[in-house]
């Protein structure tokens, strides 16, 4: 989802609804030790709503003529999000991860006679 080839990187179903939103963290492949915090603390925001089973195409945005639909599917959004996110894999940084291999080459063993 961080590397959502549009501008909605979250979506959600709810029975014949669909919530869409944004996160406000730029686009990666993975989700690595130097960034986990900017990740982790990310917001969702331009939340869209849509009963997809008379708009299929998802063209009719009900955000603006259903506020409590969307109030409760963005709180339940939100609230998956974070558990998502809570429990993702964080990569070691890989600038870190060529300097532990380099060191590990570098070192050579010595032994007494």
């Amino acid at each position: 989802y961080y590397k959502a080839l549009n501008e909605r990187q979250v979506a959600m179903r709810d029975g014949d609804w669909k919530v869409l939103a944004k996160i406000n963290v730029k686009k990666r492949s993975n989700v690595t030790t130097e960034d986990e915090a900017e990740v982790r603390s990310a917001e969702l925001s331009d939340i869209q709503i849509f009963h997809i089973s008379g708009d299929l195409d998802e063209s009719k945005n009900l955000s603006r003529t259903n506020p409590e639909k969307l109030a409760e599917l963005a709180q339940r959004l939100k609230l998956n999000y974070q558990k998502l996110v809570e429990g993702s894999h964080i990569w070691p940084n890989p600038k870190d991860v060529k300097k532990s291999r380099s060191t590990k080459k570098g070192v050579k063993s010595v032994s007494g006679a």
